[in-house]
């Protein structure tokens, strides 16, 4: 187990499990050997395993980088061997005028696929799911017959991806996504255009909430567990479509806290409270948190507060303005949250200064 985990005290750390990984490489070599590392339950759990592959194919005890993620590598590697004609449901062996085409020229009526974002085709956007191996996690939880449906709704372009389980037809995924043009916050400054997701949900309606999986704010089924890598596809997409991010208006204050590290919220002053939000509540589960917020339990100087779903962006490489730190940090360090704790009585978690919960 590595220093720091909850679940052991043999308090290993990253070199020292290389080190020990590498002796007894080197102690077994020549010798039919089998492998069953583990590291724990961390989150860096994984660079466990990593450095064991690591000393077996390389001997190598050269560490991991601190900004490594596996996830993040692996999609930008399946991205960049992704036939775009495929995304686009273009076939290279096509003649150089279509039906389609001459029908467009001639003002006739034809009929043209739907493209989400004027891009993908829905058998193109099946292929990126497939080769992101998102297809195969759905099928592990059930379902089968999966395809994906695209179409127009008022806020953007749709869509959905069906499955079956058990002789019923759901929905699994569905999201509306836009092209938006975004101006500074300080009115000074180039536009921006980004991937805005309208609506994203990525459910799994088989499933059942329980402790492990408990039921959040918005929801009506588990979700599938592909939150992360959801992200990294439309990370992908917007980069792939030449736009400036991805940006939402979180509508919970789970879904602004998970996606924090990449996601800032456009407004300085809304970024500040949120982050006074995020210290105030850290003392209590994030479980805890976003029901309390999502109830009205949760006062700032002491006036009830509401969640506000104000606009969040990941960019891009360097952002297009510069984040005005000065009002980040002054409405930081202004604001104080104050959430009524879940217990008998009317005990509450103290804002500011290492908050408590008092029985």
């Amino acid at each position: 187990m590595l220093a720091g985990d909850q679940q052991g005290g043999l308090g290993l750390s990253l070199a020292g499990a290389r080190r020990r990984d590498r002796l007894v490489a080197r102690a077994l070599h020549g010798l039919p050997t089998v492998w069953l590392p583990g590291g724990g339950y961390s989150p860096g759990a994984w660079r466990i395993l990593a450095g064991t592959g690591l000393v077996l194919a390389l001997d190598s005890e050269a560490p991991i980088p601190a900004g490594a993620d596996p996830l993040s590598t692996r999609f930008a590697s399946v991205a960049r061997h992704l036939d775009p004609l495929r995304l686009k449901g273009e076939d290279k062996d096509a003649p150089w005028i279509t039906e389609e085409d001459l029908a467009g020229v001639l003002g006739l009526p034809g009929h043209r696929a739907p493209r989400l974002l004027g891009y993908y085709t829905a058998e193109g956007i099946e292929y990126g799911l497939f080769r992101y191996g998102l297809l195969d996690q759905v099928r592990r939880l059930g379902y089968s017959d999966l395809r994906v449906e695209l179409g127009t709704v008022a806020l953007g372009d749709r869509m959905r991806v069906h499955g079956t389980s058990q002789g019923q037809r759901f929905v699994l995924t569905e999201g509306v996504f836009a092209r938006e043009k975004l101006s500074p916050p300080s009115g000074e400054g180039p536009p921006a255009t980004v991937l805005f997701v309208h609506w994203l949900t990525l459910r799994h309606p088989r499933g059942t909430f329980s402790q492990a999986r408990p039921q959040l704010p918005g929801q009506d089924a588990p979700g599938q567990g592909t939150a992360r890598e959801a992200g990294q596809m439309l990370a992908i997409m917007a980069e792939r479509l030449g736009l400036d991010g991805v940006a939402h208006r979180p509508s919970w204050y789970h879904v602004a806290y998970v996606s924090r590290s990449r996601f800032r919220f456009v407004d300085p002053i809304r970024q500040g409270r949120f982050e006074a939000l995020v210290r105030d509540l850290r003392s209590i589960s994030l479980l805890k948190a976003t029901h309390a917020v999502a109830a009205g339990r949760v006062s700032l100087d002491g006036q009830p507060y509401t969640w506000e779903p104000e606009l969040m962006v990941a960019w891009r490489g360097q952002p297009p303005w510069p984040e005005d730190r000065q009002a980040v940090e002054a409405e930081r360090e202004r604001a104080r949250f104050v959430v009524e704790a879940e217990v008998e009585g009317r005990g509450e978690v103290a804002a500011g200064g290492g908050p408590t919960v008092n029985a």
